[in-house]
C-alpha cells in the first residue's frame, strides 16, 4: 500500500501516513495546525538527447535510437540484463555523453540488389531470383 506524508507550515513534517487515513486531517504535535498532505513525488525518467558517436547521428530518446539503430542494422553491444562489459569508470569519455551536433541520420539509398540463383540435383541453374523481388519480413 502506498504512505503519503504531510508537512506543517511550522516545519514539522509526518512520513508515511497510511493509504487509509490519506484523506483524514492530521494534525500537527508541535503547533496543532492542520498539516497539508504532499504532492506524492514518483521517479521520473527524463532521457538527455546526445550525439552518438558509433551511430554518427544525435539521439533523441529510446526509442529513436532503437530505430536508428534497426535502419543501420546494427545491435547494442554488451549484456542487456546485466549493463555494459569491460566498463572503465576512470575514462575520460565516459564522464558525460556528448551533447547533441543536430545531426541526422542520413538517408540511405536502395539497398543493393543480387540475383540467387537455386540448382537442381545435377548442379544446373534451376531458378534465378532477385533479391528485389522477395518479401520483406
Amino acid at each position: 500500500m502506498p504512505n503519503y506524508d504531510f508537512t506543517c507550515l511550522c516545519g514539522t513534517v509526518v512520513l508515511n501516513v497510511e493509504y487509509d487515513r490519506r484523506n483524514h486531517a492530521v494534525t500537527c504535535n508541535t503547533c496543532g495546525q492542520v498539516m497539508e498532505r504532499e504532492f506524492p513525488l514518483v521517479n521520473i525518467d527524463v532521457f538527455t538527447p546526445y550525439y552518438d558517436e558509433a551511430l554518427d547521428c544525435d539521439i533523441t530518446g529510446r526509442e529513436d535510437k532503437k530505430h536508428k539503430m534497426k535502419i543501420l542494422g546494427v545491435e547494442e553491444a554488451g549484456d542487456k540484463v546485466g549493463g555494459a562489459r569491460n566498463f572503465d569508470a576512470h575514462a575520460p569519455h565516459h564522464v558525460k555523453p556528448l551533447p547533441p551536433r543536430g545531426k541526422q541520420l542520413e538517408a540511405r539509398g536502395p539497398a543493393q540488389e543480387w540475383d540467387i540463383a537455386t540448382m537442381d540435383e545435377s548442379g544446373k541453374v534451376d531458378r534465378v531470383m532477385n533479391t528485389g523481388d522477395l518479401e520483406t519480413v
